[in-house]
């Protein structure tokens, strides 16, 4: 799925700090159920998360929260709160970022997966 997002990060005491994220999709993605073929997939998350990063022009960041997931897989969606993380790499305002939730719809569980690419100013 391509998704396009908004990001607000605060600092609060040195490496320590608070990240908000919400992004939706924009191009449905299409997950693979191997023989029984591939269904489009497309998800909208707002999400809240604790961050450390390191100081410095390149840096590494951790975070860890909770995300709110509205997800629809196959024409089924279902939303919930799951906790989220991630980690990244960024260098003079741009990063490189993977964050991993879950979602239940009917009754299944699936792992989210994103790799967003943003740059802070």
């Amino acid at each position: 799925a391509t998704n396009v997002g908004i990001v607000y990060g605060m600092d609060f005491v040195g490496i320590i700090g608070a990240e908000f994220e919400l992004n939706t999709t924009i191009a449905d993605g299409e997950y693979d159920f191997g023989s029984f073929g591939t269904i489009d997939h497309s998800t909208t998350q707002f999400g809240g998360y604790a961050t450390l990063t390191t100081p410095g022009p390149i840096y590494f960041k951790g975070k860890a929260g909770l995300a709110y997931n509205d997800t629809e897989i196959g024409g089924v969606g279902d939303s919930g709160i799951n906790p989220a993380y991630g980690v990244g790499v960024g260098f003079f305002g741009f990063e490189v970022e993977y964050t991993r939730t879950s979602v239940e719809v009917a009754n299944t569980d699936f792992d989210i997966d994103f790799i967003s690419v943003s740059f802070g100013f």
